[in-house]
């Protein structure tokens, strides 16, 4: 069986163990465009800045980051003190 990223528009769980004290879900699987959802805050994010390029990848849609102008930026202010995992 084929692993594929769940498709636009999906539904997160709130409720599920996983997904307690969850910051952020971005599935990066728009696969065009500039913009990304949140699926834990169920909103779009205007945050890809510097032109990173859709592919397809082997599980779906990903996006690929020139390593220098490219990045992400939600607009939302994190206290990254603590213990946190980014996946």
């Amino acid at each position: 069986m084929q692993l594929v990223k769940p498709i636009r528009g999906s539904q997160l769980n709130i409720n599920h163990t996983l997904s307690r004290n969850l910051f952020s879900c971005l599935l990066f699987n728009e696969g065009v465009g500039e913009r990304i959802m949140d699926l834990s805050r169920k909103e779009s994010i205007d945050g890809l800045y510097g032109k990173p390029l859709w592919y397809l990848g082997k599980f779906g849609p990903v996006l690929s980051f020139n390593g220098t102008a490219d990045y992400i930026d939600s607009g939302i202010k994190i206290n990254t003190d603590g213990n946190w995992t980014v996946t």
